[in-house]
């Protein structure tokens, strides 16, 4: 049991900040996300004799994170909303709560309103994506695995949301950078 915990410990705590903001991207809302990390860390703490040395700890937490928050999603689709202040509630937080997690990912600080404004207008899917690969450094291969979506259909959504976010971002870049199109 002791080495079960030093191995969680020197594995998967260093990973909590990024786990805590990618929870964030995927519910949007900070009490939901801090709520997926704890059952994600229960769960790979549970299943930790399964890891395998050669696979990459960060990518291991983020599928079972991604799974759970899944499994949940399911759960949640079957059963109507019991009250409308539930309904209220989530829908109200969207916009917040994304804005919590680019603070979480410390890059609230260094990105403008158009730059968060055109990541916010991103497809669930294409975002997430891109998140993984542009802020969590994930290698294709990994994105794939972490959201179970093939692999060219991940370079594929990466290429066309880094050609959304070019084409919504130009005027911002001439105006505040001086960069211009033809670079």
């Amino acid at each position: 049991m002791e080495n079960k915990v030093k191995l969680f410990e020197d594995l998967f705590l260093p990973l909590q900040n990024e786990a805590l903001g990618f929870a964030l991207s995927l519910t949007r809302s900070k009490s939901a996300a801090e709520d997926l990390f704890q059952d994600t860390a229960f769960k790979a703490f549970d299943k930790i004799d399964q890891f395998r040395p050669e696979s990459n700890p960060k990518a291991w937490f983020f599928t079972i994170m991604r799974n759970l928050f899944i499994n949940d999603y399911r759960k949640k689709a079957k059963s109507p909303i019991t009250t409308f202040e539930d309904y209220k509630v989530d829908a109200a937080s969207n916009h917040i709560d994304y804005q919590l997690a680019m603070e979480k990912n410390g890059f609230e600080s260094v990105i403008s309103d158009e730059v968060r404004s055109a990541l916010l207008a991103l497809d669930e899917v294409n975002r997430t994506v891109f998140l993984l690969y542009a802020i969590h450094n994930f290698p294709y291969k990994e994105i794939a695995e972490i959201t179970t979506i093939p692999l060219g259909t991940i370079k594929s959504s990466i290429n066309r949301t880094k050609g959304k976010l070019k084409s919504s971002l130009q005027e911002l870049a001439e105006r505040e950078y001086g960069i211009s199109e033809s670079i």
